[in-house]
């Protein structure tokens, strides 16, 4: 029997009440400061970095999303949220769309920088796994562009076109009437 995944964290009425309505349905843009409907549930800020307001601090979810490293959400939305279905409810929103479609560039950007060190790091190792780096940061970063395979028909076509019109002499002038005489 296939094991079932859970999306919620278990029942607790404070949890609940923090992340949704008194009809249980969803937070989603109250739970900003920047966009609260219902004053009182505002829990982070879509700011760069942590605001302070009225004595309360409100933690940024960008940079909570960024510092979960986890570029499918899931871990996210277990640790931040309702669940994954809060998440993708909250996805889909379209105020949160373009904060999220940020947040997840910059979050792709990060793991290859952090990739990249570390491919860089192990090529300055002296040994097996050193040497495999180096030749992928070679192979990767200083390969000549290849050419594919409609640019290569097409060149070979022209070749031959040209040698057609040589072998035919159309590619001289036409011959004048002094030439001709």
């Amino acid at each position: 029997m296939a094991k079932k995944i859970r999306t919620r964290k278990p029942f607790d009425e404070d949890y609940a009440t923090k992340f949704r309505t008194s009809n249980n349905a969803f937070l989603l843009q109250s739970l900003f400061l920047e966009g609260t409907f219902l004053l009182g549930h505002e829990i982070y800020t879509l700011a760069r970095n942590d605001r302070k307001k009225n004595g309360v601090t409100y933690p940024s979810l960008r940079r909570l999303y960024l510092e979960t490293e986890d570029p499918t959400g899931y871990q996210f939305a277990l640790k931040y949220l309702d669940g994954y279905e809060h998440f993708l409810r909250l996805k889909e929103s379209s105020f949160f769309k373009p904060h999220l479609k940020e947040w997840e560039e910059e979050l792709s950007v990060l793991l290859q920088s952090r990739a990249i060190a570390g491919i860089l790091q192990t090529a300055r190792e002296d040994s097996r796994d050193g040497q495999i780096a180096r030749k992928y940061i070679l192979d990767t970063l200083y390969k000549k562009p290849r050419t594919t395979k409609a640019g290569l028909i097409k060149s070979t076509q022209a070749q031959e076109d040209q040698d057609l019109s040589r072998l035919l002499g159309l590619d001289k002038k036409p011959a004048s009437r002094k030439e001709i005489n």
